[in-house]
């Protein structure tokens, strides 16, 4: 019971880790991405306006 506890530990903390680590990586491409929504979003708009999508 307690070694399934330790793995089960040790995955959790490989799990945090990669967390950290895609967060920080969602945190420098945040902007991209949300400015590429945004002109998605603009895009979309000016479709629907023009009855092309």
């Amino acid at each position: 019971m307690t070694r399934v506890f330790k793995c089960s530990k040790t995955l959790n903390l490989d799990l945090h880790l990669i967390h950290r680590r895609f967060s920080s990586l969602c945190d420098q491409h945040s902007s991209v991405i949300s400015s590429y929504l945004s002109l998605e979003i603009n895009l979309h708009q000016l479709g629907s306006h023009l009855h092309f999508f």
